[in-house]
């Protein structure tokens, strides 16, 4: 077991609870906690990447992750907002900016990757993905069915998946096109092949390219951004723009709240036998670890559990978050 504390926008501190010890750590997400940070529990920072230098996230975990499409709302949910506009590609040479006005928006959810904003479209069917449907056989393609309207840092596109390849020498490819109002259209691929080991590949609307923005995906535990949720206690819209953690794949949380680390650690056990239902859900750590009253303050009887990718298990508390110089969190 392993301890460690960390301060929002800033980490700080890891330790092996056989010596009782706890490590600090800083984690730096800027002035207007303008990056993502990827952190190893056991390495620390990784990566930092500016969160506005992508639009749209393609993931790259195949079937599993439900042909996820992501709009960057690292940067709030307004700096790109997904229109589902009700038509389909019959209908691309008509599409107008009008049609935003009787619009479904769509936004990430924080339960698991394979949440993007283009597969959060209500359907009933288990083969529709949101922006496509699945096709069997023995592709196992999916098929895009849904243009979206795009606004994309104060700029409006046209947008529509024409397929997604799940087998044979392009698995893993996204096909696509984009269109502005003036009559012009791009066709465009991302090739999981450019990607190896990555959760996602990134695009950039404005420069229409993808760019690789992720460590490799074994190499990092949580990545510290701004992440859109629906839970009711994040504020008065149905999904609001918060600062927290998200989980990679594979890792297991337990939230041991309102109850002093020390006293948690020493019966761990009983947060982690069994895991929790909750235990795999991204933001399982999420941003609720800190209140805020006219000032943050971060309580010392909120830890969490976190078995990584290798099994390690490790003890995590926040200290502290810093707003003047962009945020910080602090845990142990």
């Amino acid at each position: 077991m392993k301890k460690l504390i960390v301060t929002m926008m800033t980490i700080m501190s890891v330790a092996s609870t056989a010596f009782g010890q706890w490590i600090p750590d800083t984690v730096r997400m800027g002035a207007t906690s303008i990056n993502d940070v990827f952190y190893s529990l056991n390495n620390g920072t990784v990566k930092t990447e500016n969160n506005k230098n992508w639009h749209l996230a393609f993931a790259l975990g195949g079937m599993s992750d439900s042909g996820a499409v992501w709009a960057n709302h690292n940067a709030g949910t307004n700096f790109v907002k997904v229109f589902n506009i009700h038509k389909d590609i019959s209908q691309w040479s008509t599409v107008a900016l009008g049609d935003t006005s009787n619009a479904d928006l769509c936004f990430n959810n924080d339960q698991g990757w394979f949440q993007g904003a283009l597969n959060n479209v209500p359907s009933s069917i288990s083969t529709q993905y949101g922006w496509g449907h699945y096709i069997g056989g023995t592709t196992h393609d999916v098929v895009g069915d849904s243009i979206f309207i795009i606004q994309a840092d104060g700029i409006y596109y046209k947008f529509f998946i024409n397929l997604w390849n799940g087998t044979g020498p392009n698995a893993g490819n996204w096909n696509f096109q984009l269109g502005d109002f003036s009559g012009s259209t791009t066709y465009d691929t991302i090739k999981a092949v450019d990607y190896p080991n990555r959760r996602f590949a990134y695009y950039d609307l404005d420069l229409q390219a993808d760019t690789n923005r992720e460590p490799v995906k074994a190499s990092w535990d949580l990545v510290f951004n701004r992440y859109s949720t629906d839970n009711p206690l994040s504020g008065p819209s149905p999904f609001n723009s918060v600062i927290g953690a998200l989980s990679n794949k594979g890792l297991l949380v337990s939230k041991a709240d309102v109850v002093h680390v020390d006293t948690a650690f020493a019966h761990y056990g009983d947060y982690v036998a069994p895991w929790p239902s909750t235990s795999n859900i991204i933001s399982a750590v999420g941003y609720n670890w800190k209140t805020f009253t006219g000032t943050w303050s971060v309580p010392d009887s909120v830890s969490y559990f976190i078995q990584d990718i290798p099994g390690n298990c490790w003890q995590l508390q926040f200290h502290f978050i810093e707003k003047t110089n962009g945020g910080s969190c602090c845990c142990e």
